[in-house]
């Protein structure tokens, strides 16, 4: 049974606008060269970088240190979004209607990436040097409203999916349930 995923309560508050920038979320500073080599040759396009090193800016280019409400207000306003398919943020991008770019960086985010762009989420990349891909794919982007009703009803399809699971094994459903609270 496939249920949606629990998308933080500070998401489900966020109002998405569009503000005129690429958002960025890197934990592999080796990544970072690909963005600056990227912007060097567009340096008008404005990006804001999260990673986890030092906050810098060179022009419309800047790097900050990770700061999950600072994250978020940048993910509700963003034209797009480009990071490494974590499943967290991805999810995070399609219940705002952010379109995304993912660059994987190891298996687990292969199948993230693949899962989420065959959802609409966005696109695929091999590198950040491919930002103009996502540019090119943002008008094209149209963000599936179903994908919030369905997360809005993430803690009920789970409960449901646990208590047919647990009937199914002949469990004591009260007796396991008991306590358990989706919070």
């Amino acid at each position: 049974r496939v249920v949606p995923p629990r998308v933080r309560e500070e998401v489900k508050r966020l109002r998405a606008g569009e503000d005129d920038f690429i958002l960025g979320y890197l934990l592999d500073a080796g990544f970072a060269t690909q963005v600056v080599a990227w912007h060097r040759r567009h340096p008008r396009v404005p990006l804001r970088v999260f990673w986890n090193g030092e906050g810098a800016e060179d022009g419309a280019l800047s790097f900050h240190p990770l700061d999950g409400a600072a994250f978020l207000d940048c993910m509700s306003r963003c034209r797009g979004y480009a990071s490494t398919g974590g499943f967290e943020s991805i999810c995070e991008a399609m219940y705002l209607g952010k379109p995304a770019m993912m660059v994987p960086a190891h298996a687990e985010q292969e199948l993230n990436a693949f899962d989420a762009a065959r959802a609409g989420a966005g696109i695929v990349a091999r590198g950040f040097d491919e930002l103009s891909s996502l540019l090119d794919y943002l008008p094209h982007h149209a963000p599936d409203p179903r994908f919030r009703t369905w997360v809005a009803r993430a803690d009920e399809l789970f409960m449901a999916a646990l208590e047919e699971r647990l009937l199914l094994r002949g469990d004591d459903v009260a007796g396991v349930l008991e306590g358990l609270q989706v919070k």
